[in-house]
């Protein structure tokens, strides 16, 4: 085509309310065509409370935080109870160092168990530990010696008894005569 014949060429007409109706009709038949489909409500929420909503922000750090130091609280009397069960042996003395360096850490939000705390205590006084072990030990080896006397008690008690690694076997014989084992 050329330039002259476009110019007088007329587009049709558009029938602009043929269409809507037509395309309302094809509407019509593919919503009945299709499956009808119930949605459900979504399950209620529970109903806001605006007194809440507005506290919250103000109460909840407040709250979470006490509920943490009742939590640490919580292990601190766990860990007391195992620790010191576990350790008759410490002195008072020794008792309070720990607590009172357990208390520290605490304070500063350092959470430590007592026994890390008694690990690095016994370090630092390792020479009084170190003594201390050497005297249980000494008491250990007179509690075994005296377990094995004969006669009415430990040397320890009475004067009467002696030690059976020293007694010739006629006096032996006679101090167990009617003792049995």
């Amino acid at each position: 085509m050329s330039d002259e014949n476009v110019k007088d060429a007329v587009a049709p007409e558009i029938d602009y309310d043929a269409i809507a109706s037509r395309t309302a009709e094809k509407l019509k038949e593919s919503f009945q065509a299709a499956p009808q489909v119930r949605h459900e409500p979504p399950p209620p929420q529970g109903a806001s409370d605006p007194l809440a909503d507005l506290v919250s922000p103000y109460v909840k750090p407040q709250v979470d935080a006490a509920v943490r130091q009742a939590r640490l609280a919580e292990l601190a009397g766990i860990d007391a109870a195992t620790f010191y069960a576990d350790h008759p042996e410490l002195t008072k003395e020794d008792r309070k160092e720990i607590e009172k360096r357990f208390a520290g850490l605490r304070a500063n939000g350092v959470p430590f168990q007592r026994e890390d705390i008694l690990n690095h205590y016994r370090g630092e006084n390792i020479d009084k530990e170190v003594d201390r072990r050497i005297k249980a030990r000494e008491e250990a080896v007179t509690r075994a010696a005296n377990a094995v006397t004969v006669g009415p008690g430990s040397p320890d008690k009475s004067p009467i008894t002696r030690d059976a690694r020293a007694m010739p076997t006629d006096e032996l014989e006679k101090a167990l005569d009617g003792v049995s084992f």
